[in-house]
């Protein structure tokens, strides 16, 4: 018996030490994977937090991957490429985020926490505790996908519209949206041109705010 919880308490403390706290400083080029631009030379791996601080050099990141928590201070950037980027704890955003193709999963398991203006391109909620927006405003160019769990917007979530895209949401399939959302939608402009404007819902409202 004594054996079994000495095992036990050895695995637990193993596990938790593989979860590093990875710090960008990017003092030696734009290559995630050079350990020389993280602090103690820890590139991150699967289930790490990461915090891109402002550096030199700024960094792409163009592979899937899963981290824990991501920060990104003032003046720093991280660029996505097309991958799936797993976050199972909460994001800040106080710098930029440039999205690209990427898809952003929240998939924790308790509620998670969106902080900072971000503007993804694809974004999925699974997570049955929910997703909050908790300050900023959160910005979609592509689609939002409901797989799990509630959505709180807090009325900060806007669904882009320009002349190539418009932001949608895709069936939703066990999730949900508390809170407004707002919708654009771009119109080229047509002399002598008029447009009808309809809600495809009876419970939403066109506001007047259209310029």
């Amino acid at each position: 018996m004594k054996t079994l919880i000495t095992t036990t308490l050895f695995l637990t403390s193993l596990s938790s030490l593989t979860q590093q706290v990875c710090e960008w400083n990017g003092l030696a080029d734009a290559n995630w994977n050079n350990p020389e631009n993280w602090t103690l030379a820890i590139v991150p791996s699967t289930g790490d937090s990461v915090i891109i601080h402002d550096g030199p050099f700024d960094t792409f990141l163009n592979s899937d991957i899963s981290f824990s928590f991501l920060s990104i201070d003032s003046a720093a950037t991280l660029s996505l490429g097309a991958i799936n980027l797993t976050l199972t704890g909460d994001v800040e955003n106080n710098g930029v985020l440039n999205s690209g193709l990427s898809r952003v999963i929240f998939n924790g398991t308790v509620q998670q926490t969106i902080c900072g203006d971000i503007t993804f391109n694809k974004l999925e909620i699974n997570n049955a505790a929910g997703v909050e927006i908790g300050c900023g405003l959160t910005s979609l160019k592509g689609v939002l996908y409901l797989t799990d769990g509630i959505f709180y917007t807090n009325h900060m979530l806007l669904l882009l519209s320009d002349s190539s895209n418009t932001a949608s949401v895709a069936t939703i399939e066990n999730g949900a949206i508390i809170g407004h959302v707002t919708f654009q939608r771009h119109m080229d402009v047509v002399a002598d041109d008029w447009r009808f404007l309809s809600s495809p819902d009876s419970q939403f409202q066109i506001e007047s705010d259209y310029r």
